[in-house]
C-alpha cells in the first residue's frame, strides 16, 4: 500500500519538474552550451566514433555502451553537425545528425544511434534528459531502440504495486521520466504488442536521488532482445555523470 500511494501521488511529477526548470534555468545547467552523450545501440555497428563540426569528441564506443556527457558549446552558428563513423574511419559518415544551437542552452541530451528494421542503415534520435527536480525518489524513463520489436508497453512492478504506461512506445520514441520508490526490487515488464509476447527483466533496483534510462535493444527474432539500464545525470548536480554505469 505504501508503494501504491507513493506511485499515485508522484505520477504527474513531470508537470512540476517542467515549471521548476523554467524558473530555475541555471539549476539545470550553468553553461551556455549543453551536455550530450551518445548511446551505441546499433547491433550492426561494432564500435563508433563521434564528430561534432568535424572535430572528434567521442571515440571507440562499443555496442550497448553509452559515452560520457560531452559539452557542446554554442559557437554562434545556427546548428552543430554531428557525424557517426565506424571507429578509426577518417571519412564515410554512417549517420549525420544536426543539433540546433538555440535548443542547447543549459540542458542535457542523449543521442541514440541504432539501426533501421532489418537493415544495417543507422538512424538516430536525440532525447532531452529533463529529469531535474527537487524530489529524492529515483526517476526512470523508457526508450524503445529495438528496431524489429514493434511498439512496446512498459510496466514497473514492485510487489502488488504497478506503474504502467497507458500507451505504446514506438521505435525511436521514449516516455517521460516517472518517479519510482527508492531501493525497491522492480520487475520491468515489456509487452511486445505486435508479437503478443512479454519480456520481463527482474531485480532492477533504482537508487534514491538518481535518474535512469531503460532501453529496449536487440531483436526478438534472434534472441538478442533485452533491456539496458544506464544512469543519467545526477539531478542534484550541475554536471553529467558517466553514462556507462550499468545498474
Amino acid at each position: 500500500m505504501v508503494e501504491q500511494n507513493a506511485i499515485a501521488e508522484l505520477n504527474d511529477f513531470h508537470k512540476y519538474d517542467k515549471a521548476y526548470r523554467e524558473v530555475n534555468p541555471e539549476a539545470v545547467h550553468p553553461h551556455h552550451g549543453a551536455f550530450v552523450r551518445f548511446a551505441q545501440l546499433a547491433p550492426s555497428l561494432s564500435t563508433m566514433d563521434v564528430f561534432v563540426d568535424g572535430k572528434q569528441v567521442v571515440r571507440n564506443v562499443e555496442y550497448k555502451e553509452v559515452s560520457d556527457y560531452i559539452e557542446i558549446h554554442n559557437t554562434g552558428k545556427a546548428i552543430a553537425h554531428v557525424a557517426i563513423r565506424e571507429h578509426g574511419a577518417t571519412s564515410n559518415n554512417l549517420l549525420e545528425l544536426t543539433i540546433t544551437h538555440s535548443t542547447l542552452s543549459r540542458q542535457y541530451y542523449t543521442a541514440v544511434v541504432t539501426s533501421k528494421p532489418n537493415s544495417k542503415t543507422l538512424v538516430g534520435e536525440i532525447f532531452e534528459d529533463n529529469s531535474l527536480g527537487r524530489t529524492f525518489h529515483p526517476m526512470v524513463r523508457f526508450i524503445n531502440a529495438a528496431a524489429t520489436a514493434g511498439p512496446l508497453k512498459v510496466d514497473y512492478r514492485v510487489g502488488d504495486a504497478v506503474l504502467e504506461e497507458s500507451f505504446a512506445v514506438a521505435f525511436k520514441e521514449g516516455t517521460v521520466y516517472h518517479e519510482l520508490v527508492a531501493n525497491q526490487v522492480y520487475e520491468i515488464e515489456l509487452q511486445l504488442i505486435d508479437l503478443q509476447k512479454e519480456y520481463i527483466r527482474p531485480r532492477a533496483v533504482f537508487n534514491r536521488d538518481s535518474a535512469f534510462t531503460v532501453f529496449a535493444i536487440g531483436s526478438p527474432s534472434d534472441g538478442t532482445f533485452e533491456t539496458l539500464i544506464v544512469k543519467d545525470k545526477h539531478r542534484a548536480g550541475l554536471h553529467g555523470e558517466i553514462g556507462r554505469a550499468h545498474v
